[in-house]
């Protein structure tokens, strides 16, 4: 509903780019999948930072990056998928994209930093992401931690970072999805 609600005002789904950081960068991934397998017209691009793309929790990166990640611990991680998993299984693919058929979907672009324990879920996206014929920007930010753009203020590493979404967005608004 939310994302047919602009068309109702004669804004086209080529204006938008579907976004989101954490949990939310895997919500966005798995938002495009629902709308091309109910036959939504697409919408330009999405973009994920730091994304969560396996609940399942198999990325070598949870336990190589756990002493390195500021901000997240494999334990709060599988916590919440717990949680939001539920009596599911983790690797539907709605729940956990890199399980998804990711044919046909709009231009993504993933940033991550070396850092995260979430690295693997967003390399192995953007790996899926190209075998299956999507225009796929993935940027691996050096030295980063989990969804460091937060602190664009106050850095400039998330400055840079945001200033690059912001290019790619402008980049792909107005075009149709070649999905």
């Amino acid at each position: 509903m939310a994302y047919r609600w602009p068309f109702k005002s004669g804004f086209p789904p080529r204006n938008i780019v579907i976004a989101g950081d954490s949990a939310g960068g895997g919500f966005a991934i798995a938002s495009v999948i629902s709308l091309r397998d109910t036959g939504e017209t697409l919408p330009a691009a999405a973009v994920c930072l730091s994304p969560w793309t396996d609940l399942q929790g198999t990325g070598v990166s949870m336990t190589t990056h756990a002493q390195a990640e500021s901000f997240l611990s494999p334990e709060r991680l599988r916590f919440m998928a717990k949680h939001y998993v539920a009596d599911k299984d983790p690797r539907m693919p709605l729940i956990s994209p890199v399980y998804a058929d990711l044919r046909e979907l709009p231009p993504i672009m993933i940033q991550v930093g070396s850092d995260e324990i979430l690295l693997r879920d967003a390399v192995l996206l953007a790996e899926r992401a190209c075998q299956a014929g999507v225009d796929t920007t993935l940027d691996v930010w050096e030295n980063m931690w989990h969804v460091w753009h937060f602190f664009s203020r106050q850095m400039p590493e998330g400055r840079r970072a945001m200033n690059e979404v912001g290019q790619y967005v402008r980049s792909h608004l107005g075009k149709a999805s070649s999905a």
